[in-house]
């Protein structure tokens, strides 16, 4: 029995436009009436999920910024796993090296950036709260990451310079098509999963995860029951136990409404 949903936001929850749709909503609300909990599990940081947590209403733990952080509704941090300012120091002369974008995503809900690039805008368009800054190093900025994001996209050369640069301590993901995330080794969205799980006394067998893209595959391979988006990547639908509609049909309602049940 379903007793826990964990849900992406980007190309899962939200539709193209950042938003989520009435029937996402409204299927949303019925789980929590029904006492199934509802937790997001999302790259996105503390500040932007703030919104997204008063607009549904919920009520438990959350999974933010990756799997780094683990809040509960009132953005208190449950358990937070930053990268060590050595390779924060590391990455931030190697973007600069190779000229690259780059954000860092910090405890205290912001993205902070130095110079502008193209691809950030996938970031300010989606309600991040972002700051610029002269030095990223300088400060306390760099002591407090939790994500770093360059902006390349799968088939830029960085891609095997980073891999080939990152020290024991770090891993890198993909953050969707334009963004490569460096995060603590341990971080994650399976070990943020895995925090709730204990928190609430539930195991795999009970959660039904959905997401779309490849920082999902943890989750939804770890979960009792997979559920793909039918806009996701292929490796998410190849590993997954169902495929929903795509994000701009209300994909997650349509999953909810055919494994627990319809308002």
């Amino acid at each position: 029995m379903i007793k826990l949903i964990t849900v992406d936001l980007d190309g899962t929850l939200f539709d193209s436009y950042s938003r989520i749709s009435k029937e996402n909503k409204k299927a949303i609300r019925y789980c929590i009436e029904n006492k199934v909990k509802v937790i997001l599990s999302t790259g996105k940081s503390v500040k932007c999920v703030d919104r997204v947590i008063r607009e549904l209403g919920l009520i438990d733990s959350q999974i933010v910024a990756g799997g780094t952080i683990v809040i509960t509704p009132d953005l208190k941090p449950i358990l937070t796993m930053k990268i060590s300012r050595k390779s924060v120091l590391g990455a931030i002369y190697l973007a600069r090296k190779n000229n690259i974008g780059f954000g860092l995503d910090t405890t205290d809900g912001k993205i902070y950036y130095e110079r502008y690039y193209p691809e950030l805008k996938h970031i300010f368009d989606t309600g991040e709260v972002t700051e610029k800054v002269d030095d990223i190093s300088a400060g306390n900025i760099a002591s407090n990451a939790l994500i770093f994001t360059f902006t390349v996209d799968t088939e830029h050369p960085f891609n095997n310079i980073l891999k080939n640069s990152i020290t024991a301590d770090v891993k890198i993901r993909r953050g969707g098509p334009y963004f490569l995330n460096l995060l603590d080794r341990e971080a994650g969205k399976v070990a943020g999963l895995k925090k709730i799980l204990e928190i609430y006394n539930m195991g795999p067998g009970e959660v039904m995860a959905i997401g779309d893209s490849n920082n999902d595959l943890g989750t939804i391979e770890f979960a009792g029951l997979g559920v793909a988006m039918d806009n996701g990547t292929s490796q998410v639908k190849n590993i997954a136990d169902h495929i929903t509609d795509d994000n701009n049909n209300s994909g997650v309602a349509k999953a909810i409404h055919k494994f627990i049940g319809t308002p």
